[in-house]
């Protein structure tokens, strides 16, 4: 008779969207030293009737980590044979940390961290670790997004020249060259503080531009997408941080408002370098 395992993976996040997770003790026989996801098997209980696997899920995460979770729900599920010839099942579920100190709990985990998405793309772990934390993020961003509005940002650099990055969607030879202009996510803070994070990291994650404290709110701007819904774009004025940017990236272009041709832009998008240079014109007068 074949033999089953089912194994419950936990993969773990707090209001920062940041994720836990583990580095396995270097006395391991097993992947000693190797980051990975929070694992255990079903524990099987026959006086329980009801959320076997969430059962398990709350007891291995706080064993191994000392966090209480809370809404788990189901993320994927994994199938392969493990070197004792067992079949083995695992379901990973995605839940929010509740309250609980960190730490490591167990004598299989030497450590227990929170880390950012893009610090687990850097570690050197298994493929699987880094495809769960993957899902686990799309998974988490998809859920937390805010649609249909975005958030964009009129970024200057030391010389005020603009910001203009490639519009992947213009279907003109050449391309257009438009604003850095990214979704918004429900981070923590008020409303102006949680659109500026936004735009920090879409900026930081998609050109690697970094922007200084201070973002100033500028305009919005209504438009329809898909199937006809309205949507938003609020608009950021925000200097570049040079010393922390990549400020060569064959996507973005930097330029002074006047030599920014109106037919290399969309027609709505001059319109926003124009009212802002204007504004910045202004602003530094006053300044002097």
């Amino acid at each position: 008779m074949d033999k089953y395992k089912i194994l419950i993976i936990g993969v773990v996040y707090n209001d920062e969207q940041k994720f836990l997770i583990a580095s396995r003790s270097k006395t391991e026989k097993i992947m000693p030293g190797v980051y990975s996801y929070h694992v255990g098997e079903l524990h099987f209980n026959e006086k329980e009737k009801y959320e076997a696997l969430e059962k398990s899920l709350h007891l291995e995460v706080e064993e191994e980590t000392g966090a209480k979770i809370k809404y788990p729900n189901y993320l994927s599920s994994h199938q392969f044979v493990d070197d004792e010839n067992n079949k083995v099942v695992a379901i990973a579920f995605l839940s929010k940390y509740e309250s609980g100190e960190i730490k490591a709990s167990t004598e299989e985990v030497e450590k227990v961290e929170w880390k950012t998405i893009s610090e687990i793309r850097e570690l050197k772990t298994l493929p699987v670790v880094h495809e769960i934390y993957e899902s686990a993020y799309n998974s988490l961003q998809t859920k937390s997004k805010l649609h249909f509005i975005s958030v964009a940002g009129i970024v200057l650099n030391e010389k005020n020249e603009f910001m203009l990055v490639k519009d992947n969607t213009s279907m003109k030879d050449g391309g257009l060259w438009t604003l850095p202009i990214g979704d918004v996510v429900n981070l923590p803070g008020s409303t102006w503080e949680m659109l500026s994070a936004n735009l920090a990291q879409n900026l930081k994650n998609d050109y690697e531009i970094e922007i200084e404290d201070g973002a100033i709110p500028f305009t919005d701007q209504s438009f329809h997408g898909r199937d006809d819904f309205a949507g938003l774009v609020e608009f950021f004025i925000a200097r570049v941080n040079t010393d922390k940017s990549k400020m060569t990236n064959p996507d973005v272009t930097w330029k002074q408002f006047q030599d920014i041709k109106q037919d290399e832009v969309l027609p709505s998008i001059y319109k926003i370098f124009e009212k802002s240079a204007f504004f910045i014109r202004e602003l530094t007068k006053e300044q002097k």
